[in-house]
């Protein structure tokens, strides 16, 4: 039984569909306090019951990683594993097949390979506050790079804010938007 919105449900269904019919990325926009989280979430359950390899939750911040780590417990009762900072997830997803990781961390490209030495077990990466995730910034691109290796990777954006400043183009990582939520 959902527990989400119908406009969630929408942007869940959206994103699947995207990402089933071709497109190796897609970005799901809505305003904040929509639930963005509570989509891509259910979206990553979705995802491993398709067995379709790993998932990476990316942010940019550590609150933006510990609140889909304590929701995803909140789900599932289960706890996803944490790359960040002091934090290190096990080698294996034996654990969990959902990590929560700070962009920052996994950047590092040490770090990044300890973390995850097979880049073709991660099928999906989550980037939360995907405005920040264009091809100018090195950070999100290595990562991005590094499990690239995977012809089967997916990307699933999520943002309030798709409009930059600097006008740099979301469709320079995203190839589609998926589901937009207007205010």
């Amino acid at each position: 039984m959902d527990y989400l919105r119908d406009y969630q449900v929408g942007a869940r269904d959206g994103a699947d569909q995207a990402l089933s019919n071709g497109s190796e990325s897609a970005l799901i926009v809505m305003p904040t306090g929509t639930g963005k989280t509570e989509v891509f979430l259910d979206f990553v359950d979705h995802w491993l019951s398709q067995d379709r390899g790993g998932v990476i939750v990316l942010a940019h911040r550590q609150e933006l990683v510990w609140q889909p780590w304590d929701r995803w417990h909140t789900k599932t009762g289960g706890y996803g594993e944490l790359e960040m900072g002091e934090y290190h997830r096990s080698s294996n997803l034996r654990t969990s097949s959902v990590t929560f990781a700070s962009k920052d961390t996994l950047y590092r490209p040490k770090r990044l390979k300890q973390a995850f030495p097979d880049p073709k077990s991660i099928g999906l990466i989550i980037i939360d506050e995907a405005h920040h995730a264009i091809k100018a910034n090195k950070t999100y691109q290595s990562i991005i790079d590094y499990f690239s290796v995977n012809p089967d990777l997916k990307i699933l954006g999520c943002t309030a804010t798709p409009d930059r400043t600097d006008e740099q183009a979301l469709g320079q990582t995203f190839a589609t938007v998926a589901y937009e939520y207007p205010l």
